[in-house]
């Protein structure tokens, strides 16, 4: 990203409600084929904004990222180990022939439901987590946030989780480890504690609720 299209987005008017930040998101289109750094790069000005310090991860061609920011805590606002992760996946899977009865990347809103590619898997719990966001900062500033908040955001978990690794890779190397990570992923708002379809692995110190489809 050039330095005038930082600019650019450091001075972006940000949304304050998680059903203006889903629409944002769903605008990017964000199938796995595709790259995804243009939504990244628009979470990551984001955060600089709030004054957050922006852990980017990249795969070997470069045109895709994870995301790793952490709201530090403590009296000092200086403790950055342990606490909570809040994860989701940036990608999408595929629209191609499929009978939308509106535009995949334009959110529409019909009734009481809003509808888009990736609404539920998983833009919508990205939305809200960032929505959270300046609320976590103002506890943060003011030495009330008990423990850190982090937040990760992955590349290409539709065709592989091949972009996790990477983060875990990075945070070991720094020797951060979370306590406890939330995966919103979609499930009728039950807690799962693993997929059905894969195994359960404890990285590190970190538990991960792992959200079935």
């Amino acid at each position: 990203m050039t330095s005038n299209n930082n600019n650019q987005l450091k001075n972006t008017s940000y949304p304050a409600h998680s059903i203006d930040w889903l629409t944002r998101l769903i605008a990017f289109d964000t199938v796995s084929r595709h790259s995804n750094l243009a939504l990244i790069e628009d979470v990551q000005a984001y955060c600089e904004q709030l004054g957050l310090i922006v852990d980017l991860t990249f795969n070997e061609a470069k045109n895709k990222a994870n995301l790793f920011v952490t709201v530090p805590a403590g009296a000092n606002a200086d403790e950055v180990n342990h606490g909570l992760v809040l994860s989701g996946h940036t990608d999408v899977v595929p629209v191609d022939g499929q009978a939308w009865t509106s535009e995949p990347f334009t959110a529409t809103i019909r009734g009481d439901k809003l509808y888009g590619r990736g609404a539920c898997d998983m833009k919508g719990f990205i939305a809200c987590a960032l929505t959270l966001l300046p609320r976590a900062v103002q506890l943060s500033n003011s030495g009330q946030l008990r423990r850190p908040l982090h937040l990760a955001l992955s590349f290409d978990e539709e065709v592989g989780c091949l972009g996790a690794p990477l983060i875990l890779a990075d945070l070991k190397a720094r020797g951060i480890t979370p306590d406890y990570c939330i995966v919103g992923e979609p499930t009728n708002m039950t807690m799962v504690v693993a997929h059905k379809a894969l195994p359960f692995i404890v990285a590190a110190s970190m538990v991960s609720l792992r959200i079935r489809h």
